[in-house]
C-alpha cells in the first residue's frame, strides 16, 4: 500500500508541475507575440527614419550645391 501512496504522491507532483509549466508556456507565448508585434513596429519605424534620412541628405546636398554655386559665381 505504501508504494501506491508514493506513486500517487509523485503523480500528484508531476501533474502539478505540468499545470504550472503549461501556464508558464502560455504566458511566454503571449509575451512572445507581443514582442513580435513590437519588433515589427520598430522595424517599420526604422524604415521610415531611413527614408526621412535620405530625404534630409538630398536636401542638404542640394543646399550645399547651391551655396557652392553662389560662392563660385561671386
Amino acid at each position: 500500500m505504501k508504494n501506491f501512496d508514493n506513486l500517487q504522491e509523485r503523480l500528484t507532483l508531476l501533474l502539478s508541475s505540468f499545470d504550472s509549466l503549461s501556464s508558464e508556456n502560455s504566458d511566454l507565448k503571449k509575451k512572445l507575440g507581443l514582442k513580435e508585434l513590437e519588433l515589427k513596429s520598430l522595424k517599420e519605424k526604422i524604415e521610415r527614419l531611413d527614408a526621412d534620412k535620405s530625404v534630409a541628405r538630398e536636401k542638404v546636398t542640394n543646399i550645399l550645391q547651391r551655396i557652392e554655386g553662389l560662392t563660385q559665381s561671386a
